[in-house]
């Protein structure tokens, strides 16, 4: 018997089994009921189409075998589904892998914006056929969506927008551009076209900083960008192309996240040259000025090698195509960095960016024990690298048998901070892979220097190239392994404190030491997570994390310690439904109070911060754990 499960929960499970160990050997689950066997017993029919059973397996099955052997009776539903569409649409048999995984996918780029199949298939498949009826191929029919969604939905500027949630969107015709893109993509897989969420944060001259989402639509081979709204399309032919970016002055974006098909929370980010080749720009003035300063033949040819390439740029049409050619630019202008400032040949040099490797997650239990793993549950990167498992193989083969002189890694960061403990959203700087690099150099004798190549911008649109060595990057790479373990001791004594009075003890206190290590600038969070009841969203949870504050050259981080740092559920940071925090003044933060039951707003709303330098009082007060500040040592 199927049973109905959060599917909240089932991502956490697999957050937590579902992973690879740093090595790159994948830890083996025992399967008691093979997945193929429990889809064709709920679709006999599936057995027809092998290929499309595959994609079902990759993208449900281990959600499905981890808890209870069993698939969701929404995810089979959504599969049945699924399964109609693929058989009007024949064509779709020969479209690679990826594109498949993001058509049958139920996950519509956010926590709770997720499809759920009776309204797909009574509502949005017949609606997504009327908007395409006159279409004669995918690209009409995918502007012919937009220009609907565009026409029927309102653009709320106000806070009190509903959900993103793709009913309530269409239902009270109302959303964003996260909204416009999400319905945009479910009518278009309604028709059998794959399409993905974009998101990015914009560097303009007049709003500074600004977030947008839009849609990729998998057309004749190529991911398509198509605008959400009017804010990039500014030929209204629904195609967002790099003139436009750059005529409306949204050129300069640092990181592009695409939505990962499997789970929400993991994105794949990339350096943007399918969109824009400003960093790229930015280096080559960077090197023309040391060249007048240092005159190197070699660095010079590799100078004129990316100029070439981006020539080749501005011509290409193709995202993917011009993404792969930007690279290949930076590529140049990395070794002729290196070639300068290192004084070598352009052979003792590699070079690579540092998004292209796997994520590292690091782990510790109750007993000390750390593992590392890697984010391999949906966790596409790179647009040119397929496999960052298999990179990372690659790579550390090539560095141990090659021992270059000098290894010069690439990143961007649209922002000051890097998540530490679950890094899945790539929203900042991976220092734990720093981290293994570091120690592969070290446990391998080699003489390679590690030098990081960092492009940011502050909040005031300034923007920087910083070229960093060892000496810059070492003490954040020492951070993080005091934060391993020194930090979560610490998240784990304040978490027993809570749950003394969550248990059996009315009343204690907990001391938040002025500084972390008596070095460090810190603070103690408290953030939403959402929760659902039979799939509708009715508020939040919360959680608590730990901001550690520092910094690499001169750009300040925020080393962001929370998520699922305990190897298993026993181990884990707790939620809680049941907090009051009261500041010093006597006024309650936390919670809200909503039918009669209380939860908690999201981000930036749910996020609170416990300042340190200050004694806490954690006591019980009916059913509740009330945490009050006291601003006092």
């Amino acid at each position: 018997m199927m049973k109905q499960k959060y599917w909240l929960y089932r991502i956490l499970i697999l957050a937590v089994i579902g992973i690879v160990l740093i090595s790159g050997c994948a830890k083996k689950i025992e399967e008691v009921v093979p997945p193929e066997d429990i889809l064709e017993g709920n679709i006999p029919e599936i057995t027809n189409y092998p290929k499309l059973e595959q994609v079902f397996i990759d993208l449900y099955a281990a959600i499905g075998l981890y808890d209870d052997d069993e698939f969701t009776e929404e995810e089979i539903d959504f599969m049945k589904v699924g399964l109609k569409i693929y058989k009007e649409k024949p064509e779709l048999n020969e479209y690679p892998r990826e594109a498949l995984l993001y058509l049958m996918s139920r996950s519509g780029g956010k926590f709770e914006a997720f499809y759920d199949a009776e309204f797909f298939n009574q509502t949005l498949i017949p609606l997504a056929k009327e908007i395409t009826a006159e279409a004669g191929d995918d690209l009409a029919a995918i502007k012919a969506i937009s220009i609907w969604v565009n026409n029927n939905i309102e653009y709320g500027t106000s806070l009190a927008l509903p959900s993103d949630i793709p009913k309530d969107v269409l239902t009270k015709k109302l959303g964003q551009c996260s909204g416009y893109s999400i319905l945009i993509a479910g009518l278009s897989k309604a028709v059998g076209i794959p399409a993905r969420i974009v998101s990015v944060r914009l560097m303009h001259s007049v709003y500074k900083r600004a977030s947008h989402v839009w849609v990729e639509a998998y057309i004749d081979g190529d991911w398509i960008p198509i605008a959400s709204t009017g804010a990039l399309d500014l030929d209204n032919d629904v195609l967002i192309e790099y003139s436009e970016l750059k005529h409306l002055e949204n050129n300069k974006m640092l990181d592009v996240f695409i939505k990962s098909p499997y789970n929400p929370r993991h994105s794949r980010t990339d350096i943007t040259f399918g969109y824009n080749n400003y960093v790229a720009q930015q280096m080559i003035t960077e090197v023309q000025g040391m060249l007048e300063e240092d005159y190197n033949l070699e660095a010079k040819d590799n100078l004129e090698s990316a100029k070439n390439k981006l020539l080749l740029w501005e011509k290409e049409k193709s995202t993917e195509d011009r993404n792969r050619i930007g690279r290949e630019a930076m590529e140049h202008l990395l070794r002729a960095v290196a070639i300068l400032k290192e004084n070598i040949a352009g052979d003792e040099v590699q070079v690579a960016f540092l998004e292209d490797f796997p994520i590292v997650k690091k782990k510790r239990s109750r007993e000390g024990e750390i593992t590392s793993s890697f984010h391999t549950d949906g966790v596409m990167q790179s647009a040119d690298i397929k496999n960052p498992l298999a990179f990372w193989e690659d790579f550390q083969k090539t560095l141990v048998e090659t021992n270059p002189k000098a290894l010069y890694l690439f990143d961007a960061s649209y922002e000051n901070k890097t998540i530490m403990q679950f890094a899945g959203d790539c929203h900042g700087i991976d220092f734990h892979m720093l981290q293994a690099i570091d120690e592969l150099i070290k446990n391998e004798g080699l003489d390679t220097e590690l030098n990081f190549v960092l492009y940011w911008s502050d909040e005031e649109y300034l923007e920087t190239i910083e070229f960093l060595d060892y000496e810059d990057i070492e003490p954040v790479v020492t951070l993080n392994k005091r934060v391993e373990d020194n930090a979560l001791d610490f998240m784990w004594d304040f978490i027993g404190a809570v749950n003394k009075v969550k248990d059996n003890v009315t009343k204690t206190n907990f001391y938040l030491p002025p500084k972390f290590e008596e070095k460090y600038d810190y603070r103690i969070v408290a953030m939403g997570m959402f929760i659902q009841e039979d799939l509708e969203f009715i508020g939040y949870t919360l959680e608590f994390g730990m901001i550690i504050e520092t910094s690499i050259g001169e750009l300040p981080l925020r080393l962001e310690l929370y998520g699922i740092p305990g190897t298993t559920k026993a181990e884990q940071f707790p939620r809680y439904t049941n907090l009051i925090i009261v500041d010093e003044s006597g006024n309650v933060l936390r919670p809200e109070e909503k039918d009669g039951k209380y939860y908690y707003s999201t981000c930036p709303g749910g996020f609170v911060n416990l300042n340190p330098g200050q004694n806490l009082i954690i006591e019980r007060e009916g059913d509740f754990i009330k945490i009050t500040e006291t601003g006092k040592p």
